[in-house]
């Protein structure tokens, strides 16, 4: 399916259909998906439909993902995404520190005890030639040690830190807005 110019929809209900922009064509476009879906370059915006349990994955723009209400995997990939789980225990991946830090960050919304931050795809320490896992520190400040991820309270939201190469500043950072008046604890990630 191609839009063309102008703010697009798409209405998705097979893993076969493809929705596709170019750079020039403007607008906002939105993908309404009731199957696994990835955003091809120039569509911003996805958004899950019906109960199935299913994948939404973005491209390098500013993305808002919406899952549906089942258990969902949302990827927002590079950019400022804004990631939204609806119902369902949904996982939140993230590959590489890349995909969501100060420069670009992420913002996860309502986000409830049975979701979960998936960081297990990121080398943790950029120092070492295995893909090592975050160590949780709690809400601390960073050490000086590599691999270290941290979760503080500002304001309502949550921020959640990476430092991967050990200089004490954070190379991942991800702010999570939370359901129900849950705090981000250490059972909330995969490491």
């Amino acid at each position: 399916m191609f839009g063309g110019l102008g703010n697009d929809t798409y209405i998705v209900d097979n893993a076969g259909d493809r929705a596709t922009e170019t750079s020039g064509s403007g607008g906002t476009d939105t993908v309404l998906s009731s199957v696994s879906f990835t955003l091809a370059s120039s569509v911003e915006n996805l958004t899950l439909t019906g109960s199935g349990n299913i994948t939404g994955v973005g491209n390098d723009l500013a993305n808002s993902i919406t899952g549906n209400s089942g258990n969902n995997i949302l990827a927002g990939g590079l950019g400022a995404d804004t990631i939204g789980g609806g119902g369902g225990n949904d996982s939140f991946v993230y590959r590489t520190v890349s995909e969501s830090n100060s420069a670009a960050t992420d913002h996860v919304l309502a986000f409830d005890t049975g979701d979960k931050l998936d960081l297990s795809q990121i080398d943790a320490n950029s120092g070492t030639p295995t893909n090592d896992a975050f160590s949780f520190i709690g809400a601390g400040a960073f050490t000086g040690a590599a691999g270290q991820l941290r979760a503080y309270q500002s304001g309502a939201d949550w921020i959640v830190e990476g430092d991967t190469d050990g200089n004490g500043s954070a190379d991942l950072v991800i702010q999570v807005s939370t359901a129900n008046g849950h705090a981000i604890v250490a059972g909330d990630f995969v490491f």
